[in-house]
Parts: C-alpha cells; sequence; structure tokens
C-alpha cells in the first residue's frame, strides 16, 4: 500500500466487515464504512476495539503491523449511512476512495427480494466505482454461488469435485440467500466484463464455505448462532442431520480480503476460501471433534459432553419431520450430498496457510 490508501468496506457492522477492518487499520489504511443506521457506529468501534484479545491470521511480511487502539480507530475509521436497498448515501461514501471490499448483504432465506436487493446494490456499486475510478472491488461472495452445479452425487452422495470454474444453477440453490449470491456474482462479472467498465476497474471474487472463528463479543456469527450453539447447548443433543459442511474462518477472510486488494494475480480472479487439512465434514464430525476436545482434562470444561449430538439422524426421519416442523424443512436440501471444493488456487495466490477446521471451530465455542 500507499501512504494514506482508503479502503470501503460495506456492511460494517457485520462479522466479516468488522473482521476485515481491523485487519485493514493493522496493515495501515484508512476505512470508510457503511451503515444503516450511524448511532451504531460507536458500538462497532467497541467491537473492533475488542479483537485485540484475539489472535489474527498474518505472515512474514506483517512486521510492522499497526496497534489497534481506540485512537487509532476514531482517526482511521469514518461510518456513511446507507444500505443495499438505497440509493442515497453511496455516492458520497465511494469518492475518493482507492479501494472497496464488498461485504454487505441481505442475510434472509425466506425472502426472493434478497436476490434483487444483492444484485442492484452490487450494479450500483460497481457503477461508481467505475465513476470515481476505484482501483479494485473485492466481492464477498459465497461457496453458494459455486457448490450447487446439478452435478449428479455418487452411490455415496459425494460430487465432482468444485473449483473456481464452476458455477450454480439458480434452480439447484437451497434458498434465496444462495441463490442471491449466484446472480450477485453473476452479475458483477458480466459488468466487469461489459462496455459499461470504462475505467477497467478490476474485481475479485473471494467464495467462502460456512463462516466460523470468534464471535464478537455480543454479536454471534450465522453458523455459530444456528448450528454451533445447538451442539453445546443441548437443542441437538438426540441427534443432528447428515449434513456436509465446509468451514471458513472468519480471520483467514479478514487476512485474504487485505491481500485481495493489491495482489496482481488476484486480479479477476475467483477464489474459493475454506480451511484447511480436512474435506467436507458432516455435522456429526464436527460435534465429535468437540466431545474429544472437551472430554480431555486439559480442556477448560466450557461445553458439557453430554449436551452434544448423540448420533446422527435417518435422513427418511428428517423429510418425515420436515412435513410437520419449518426449522427441520430448511435442512432437507442439504441432505446426503457432499460437495467438495477446493483452495489450491487461493493458496498458491496468495501464498496463504489457512487456519485447520478444529481451530475454527473451537474458536467459535470459545467465543460463544
Amino acid at each position: 500500500m500507499t501512504a494514506n490508501e482508503i479502503v470501503l468496506v460495506t456492511g460494517g457492522s457485520g462479522h466479516v466487515a468488522i473482521f476485515s477492518i481491523y485487519r485493514l487499520l493493522q496493515k495501515g489504511y484508512s476505512v470508510r464504512t457503511t451503515i444503516r443506521n450511524k448511532s451504531r457506529a460507536d458500538q462497532i468501534k467497541k467491537h473492533i476495539l475488542a479483537l485485540r484479545t484475539y489472535q489474527h491470521v498474518s505472515d512474514a511480511n506483517d512486521v510492522d503491523l499497526v496497534e489497534v487502539t481506540e485512537k487509532v480507530i476514531n482517526d482511521k475509521v469514518s461510518f456513511y449511512e446507507t444500505d443495499l436497498e438505497k440509493s442515497s448515501g453511496w455516492e458520497e461514501a465511494v469518492s475518493g476512495v482507492d479501494y472497496i471490499q464488498h461485504i454487505a448483504s441481505p442475510t434472509t432465506t425466506a425472502d426472493d427480494n434478497t436476490v434483487n436487493v444483492s444484485r442492484d446494490g452490487t450494479l450500483r456499486l460497481l457503477k461508481l466505482a467505475n465513476k470515481y475510478k476505484v482501483k479494485r472491488l473485492v466481492l464477498m461472495s459465497s461457496a453458494a454461488a459455486i457448490s450447487y452445479t446439478g452435478a449428479k452425487p455418487d452411490p455415496k452422495g459425494k460430487v465432482p469435485k468444485i473449483t473456481e470454474s464452476d458455477w450454480s444453477i439458480p434452480q439447484e440453490t437451497p434458498n434465496a440467500y444462495a441463490k442471491s449470491k449466484l446472480i450477485q456474482e453473476r452479475a458483477a462479472w458480466d459488468w466487469i466484463n461489459s462496455k459499461e467498465n470504462t475505467s477497467g476497474l478490476e474485481m475479485t471474487s473471494l467464495n467462502p464455505t460456512a463462516i466460523m472463528g470468534p464471535n464478537i463479543p455480543g454479536q454471534k456469527c450465522v453458523a455459530a448462532e444456528h448450528i454451533v450453539s445447538g451442539f453445546v447447548d443441548g437443542r441437538m443433543k438426540f441427534g443432528v442431520p447428515r449434513i456436509f459442511m465446509g468451514t471458513t474462518d472468519v480471520r483467514d477472510i479478514a487476512y485474504i480480503n487485505e491481500r485481495a486488494i493489491h495482489v496482481p494475480e488476484a486480479r479477476n480472479e475467483r477464489f474459493i476460501l475454506q480451511c484447511d487439512n480436512s474435506p467436507t465434514l458432516k455435522w456429526f464430525d464436527y460435534s465429535q471433534m468437540l466431545k474429544k476436545h472437551y472430554s480431555s482434562p486439559q480442556s477448560n470444561g466450557k461445553v458439557i459432553v453430554g449436551n452434544l449430538p448423540a448420533r446422527e439422524l435417518p435422513s427418511g426421519l428428517i423429510r418425515f419431520l420436515a412435513h410437520f416442523i419449518s426449522t427441520v424443512k430448511l435442512a432437507v436440501p442439504y441432505l446426503d450430498t457432499q460437495r467438495e471444493t477446493q483452495n489450491d488456487k487461493a493458496k498458491r495466490v496468495f501464498k496463504w496457510q489457512p487456519l485447520a477446521t478444529k481451530e475454527a471451530l473451537l474458536a467459535t465455542v470459545e467465543t460463544l
């Protein structure tokens, strides 16, 4: 980076955004961030400051990291009130920035309007980035934009390994959120490659699997809220559905998010992000990982082992219960199919060694 470079981070109150802002401050950038209501600015500053107690990802070049203090946050972070459903406020936020990390996204899985908001908000941002000659936009997409290709699983439930050249099929996506990430990214690449991109704006898309890692104090990540909490508080003690899930640590995402704005080889490329050293695991595998760890005398006893899921439930039972329980119905599209993603490209281009799945999972549990 050069002195006084500015990065706009959209969706500044979110889990990934707060970790990303912290990383940018460590690297000396000034940060603008968008939030729906400026009244939350002080709370977000406290969340950023609270990350000082966590271990963060770094590399051999991080010998001169800035200490993220209250003064640094006050001096280097500014807030802009807007959201993806509004046209007002965005031009002010974009004007004068060098890079954009576009993280803001609707999170509902039930409303098809999610697709329109995600796509239209991203196109608005790209057009403004072109107008103000932003150097590069890093789009926080999702493995959901890659993984639902329609490929038929083998008898064991495995589909062919998925790479950055794959795209999901809209009708195969399991919910409106997954579909929105697909439509958003497709529309963004179409625009980048169109004649409208008169400034030569560059883009990099990051496609992480389910995000875990440390929670922000008082604010759980989505996987912690809907999955991991259920593992440890007894809600799933009688069993879990046979669902496979890849994992990415939020600290790795923040690290790659910063690298992606300036690494030359990342120009106009997609990258799958996920934890290292394990295939896509079943939910029951995650619970067994916790059971083994917290059964050890060396563990701190934070998890009551008896609350952890006792078994993997038959998929036929899940499909039957889905007729009567709406929350169980949400699990049905994910049953039995193992989609293997690869992070080799990201590791090579960013010279990155991802955190292990166990490390991400334990960090999630320890900060619930």
